[in-house]
């Protein structure tokens, strides 16, 4: 599968599991379930890059990990750097 423009995509258009969706969802959530539509507005690309990139995990989508990193690069080296501070 060919994975582009994931800026403007979520974890709902690569999965339809309604148990992993759930697992990804709530995961960023903590501990507070929120609506589809509430994920979407809070969403932010470095939530969505994590989100699709523990979709990935889960599904063991090589192909999918490698897009994310290569189209949220600069968010994931951010978050790193915030981390190792």
């Amino acid at each position: 599968m060919k994975y582009k423009n994931l800026r403007n995509k979520t974890v709902f258009d690569f999965c339809k599991d309604a148990r992993l969706l759930e697992e990804i969802i709530y995961g960023s959530f903590e501990g507070i379930t929120p609506s589809k539509k509430t994920y979407l507005e809070a969403l932010n690309n470095t939530e969505r890059a994590a989100n699709l990139l523990t979709l990935a995990e889960m599904t063991k989508d090589k192909e999918l990990e490698a897009a994310v990193r290569r189209e949220f690069k600069k968010e994931l080296n951010e978050d790193l750097a915030m981390f190792n501070e």
